[in-house]
């Protein structure tokens, strides 16, 4: 397998899966991007798995139209239904934010629809079965998950990204996000394709009941668990 597929988050988390013997019957992506190898591999790992995809950017969106192996949606995802302007992200060419970023303020910016999870559920059914939320949303992560808690009862694996030095106003924390997942019923499995420069990492979370500790590379998790009885 080619180095760079290797380090892509999809091979760190199928790989997860595999040691937890669990496999989707489908994938909810908020946030997809340009360059997504890590969908082309779950695609062929899961090979029967349904993908929902949202990807907000206008651009990205129709370049993924031919690409994507199953519903896209260009909607923005967040805490509420409306309309709101998506800023490009400062040299990245594969991200874009409902925040402006500090290091660019007044960045370019594109209207997009919002929308929140349970809403978008509720006029569709939810897809049955074992149920993977990937969520990238550059800032927009804690109100993706607190506009979808109806839903996220369904869910047994997220994998998201945290950061832990948000680098404008209104982008989630790490351990704001952290905690609500923690209260929603979810422990850290393992953490990966960390960016230190960014204090970026994507973390899997899973349910309390699939959580294995043989697997774990989280010492909080086993604080957690203690706790739990």
């Amino acid at each position: 397998m080619p180095i760079g597929v290797l380090r892509r988050s999809g091979y760190a988390v199928f790989t997860m899966m595999e040691l937890l013997d669990w496999k989707p019957d489908a994938i909810v992506q908020v946030g997809i991007g340009n360059h997504h190898e890590e969908v082309e591999l779950m695609q062929k790992a899961w090979s029967d798995a349904k993908f929902i995809g949202f990807e907000p950017h206008p651009g990205m969106a129709k370049g993924l139209q031919k690409t994507y192996p199953g519903e896209l949606y260009n909607l923005a995802v967040s805490n509420f239904n409306g309309v709101g302007t998506l800023h490009d992200k400062p040299r990245h060419s594969d991200g874009a934010s409902l925040f402006e970023h500090k290091d660019c303020p007044g960045s370019k910016g594109h209207k997009v629809q919002i929308v929140y999870l349970d809403s978008f559920f509720h006029t569709k059914p939810v897809p049955f079965g074992r149920i993977m939320l990937w969520v990238d949303c550059e800032g927009s992560e804690l109100d993706a998950l607190q506009g979808g808690q109806d839903f996220v009862r369904h869910v047994d694996v997220i994998n998201i990204e945290l950061t832990s030095d948000p680098p404008g106003k209104g982008w989630c924390d790490m351990m704001t996000t952290h905690r609500w997942l923690v209260d929603h019923g979810f422990r850290r499995q393992s953490s990966h394709s960390q960016r230190s420069s960014a204090g970026q990492s994507d973390c899997i979370y899973v349910r309390k009941s699939l959580w294995n500790p043989k697997y774990c590379s989280c010492p909080v998790s086993f604080i957690e668990a203690e706790k739990d009885g």
